[in-house]
């Protein structure tokens, strides 16, 4: 795909309230530069951690801290929210597995989260888990068909305007939640 394409796709797929994390001045003339701004580190420093936008929040799930003891890397079983008025990010809720190279994927008010690695088993894992937002509980879902690592995963909106979103989210609820 040639430059202007992707630029125009990008265009088009970006959201309205689309808006990097970066400086909006450089000087005094008013001149705009775009860069990268500087922000308080993570609550705890982690690998492999996966992270979502839900509502232009942005939610970092799980992920793998170094244990100096036995040199390995431990799985995390934190959800932490970004709060960008107070520049931190705080740990909202605990996973029922660590687990770390999970993939998740928002729908609604949910944030779902599918397989990854576990240091509790040194294995994969097929149990998925779901975080409702609005109140920040944790439900198990379905198992996957075997243990996976390494996936992704992605929401694409509906096209039909007969089809909400909100649809969606009850039927992915009650398939995940109640098998």
């Amino acid at each position: 795909m040639n430059d202007l394409a992707s630029a125009t796709i990008n265009l088009e797929l970006r959201p309205l309230h689309y808006s990097p994390i970066t400086s909006g001045s450089c000087d005094d003339r008013g001149t705009t530069c775009h860069r990268w701004i500087s922000r308080p580190p993570l609550r705890r420093p982690r690998a492999y951690a996966s992270c979502v936008a839900v509502n232009n929040q942005l939610w970092l799930v799980g992920g793998a801290n170094k244990d100096r003891t036995h040199n390995a890397l431990i799985s995390i079983a934190s959800v932490d929210k970004y709060y960008p008025d107070e520049a931190q990010w705080m740990r909202r809720t605990l996973l029922n597995i660590p687990r770390h190279s999970a993939a998740v994927v928002a729908v609604e008010s949910c944030v779902y989260v599918f397989g990854g690695v576990s240091s509790q088993g040194w294995s994969a894992v097929a149990k998925n888990e779901m975080v409702v937002l609005n109140d920040i509980s944790l439900h198990g879902c379905s198992s996957l068909p075997l243990p996976l690592t390494g996936l992704a995963a992605v929401c694409v909106p509906p096209v039909s305007p007969s089809l909400r979103a909100e649809s969606i989210a009850m039927l992915l609820h009650a398939q995940l939640t109640f098998h």
